[in-house]
């Protein structure tokens, strides 16, 4: 009778626990905030990714300045990261050829990311300009955690079988 109204009390307490984060319990995250007087960059962009054969081919444009590291990546449609690569952007020359693995689900997206912690440490020039953790940085393709903001650019869904 005891471990019943032990396992009756956990149930209980886990259902209060998660209906508590599902209906506004849990804590708002807020954009990190630009660093005093600095400027402010509205960065624009796009991912295209198209297959040939067996080779995607993800690439774009992006308007962050040259010497920014980010990454070019394939991610499956439930969330799953299956290829990536480290690029430090130079000119217009965003576009990486992956081979399409047997792993990868049948329908894939490709992603150009600018952000300060996926692809290494942002030179220090890169960093003055848009913030430690990219605050000074703004547009529709913007996203933040609590790692800060990243610049995120997403291709149409391929179906690569």
């Amino acid at each position: 009778m005891k471990r019943k109204t032990i396992a009756v009390a956990v149930l209980t307490a886990m259902i209060i626990i998660l209906l508590t984060g599902c209906f506004g319990g849990g804590a708002k995250l807020d954009r990190p905030t630009m660093s005093p007087g600095a400027a402010s960059y509205e960065v624009t962009g796009s991912c295209e990714a198209a297959l040939s054969g067996n080779v995607l081919t993800v690439g774009g444009r992006c308007d962050i300045a040259d010497g920014t590291y980010g990454t070019i990546s394939v991610y499956a449609t439930n969330g799953e990261e299956v290829a990536k690569v480290v690029v430090v952007k130079t000119g217009d020359n965003l576009t990486y050829d992956f081979t399409v693995q047997d792993n990868w689900t049948d329908n894939v997206y490709g992603f150009i990311t600018f952000d300060t912690t996926q692809a290494g440490d942002q030179p220090e020039a890169i960093l003055a300009m848009y913030g430690k953790k990219f605050e000074n940085i703004s547009g529709a393709n913007v996203v933040w955690d609590s790692h800060g903001v990243a610049v995120v650019f997403q291709s149409e869904l391929i179906t690569v079988r």
